[in-house]
């Protein structure tokens, strides 16, 4: 993507806080987004953002862009990337322990069985991930995103899965 934009539109990607031993895990997706604000800003303390995200962190971008128009920072545009309409428990999605993730993502067993592996790695007893990926899932499942004037761009890919709703776009 960055290489697409030019040097005048940089790029930037942040990972999970809590990987890293001693990093903090934000509990909910304002803790999150308030973080990334901190390195963000460090970096570019003015001007348009443009924000976006995949899945999960499509909420994430919101909940940015909505702290920083509340700030009076300037968002042109958020691109949210198949990211299921929020909270998941308005659609009896629990997550109350790690293996409770895997059927939430069963569907990729068939269709990505390597990504499948991967994720049935992090959640297993003893993988550093484990905790991280309860706490995210816990985060988004009580995560009321609320109405906003943030700029939003919904893009879906043409192949539906069983976790989104048939028509998700519409929701954001």
């Amino acid at each position: 993507l960055g290489r697409h934009l030019g040097p005048d539109q940089p790029v930037y990607a942040f990972r999970a806080s809590g990987i890293e031993p001693g990093e903090p895990i934000h509990e909910d997706v304002p803790a999150m987004a308030a973080h990334y604000i901190t390195e963000i800003l460090g970096r570019q303390s003015r001007g348009r953002f443009q924000l976006g995200g995949h899945s999960s962190g499509g909420a994430i971008a919101y909940e940015l862009a909505r702290q920083l128009l509340h700030r009076g920072m300037e968002v042109s545009s958020v691109f949210v990337m198949d990211t299921a309409p929020l909270p998941l428990s308005m659609r009896g999605i629990q997550v109350k322990q790690p293996e409770d993730l895997l059927i939430l993502a069963a569907h990729f067993k068939e269709r990505a069985p390597k990504a499948w592996e991967g994720f049935v790695a992090s959640v297993m007893e003893g993988s550093p991930f484990r905790q991280i990926s309860l706490v995210h899932a816990q985060a988004f499942s009580a995560y009321p995103p609320g109405r906003s004037r943030v700029p939003l761009v919904y893009i879906r890919a043409r192949e539906r899965d069983e976790v989104l709703e048939p028509h998700a776009e519409s929701w954001w």
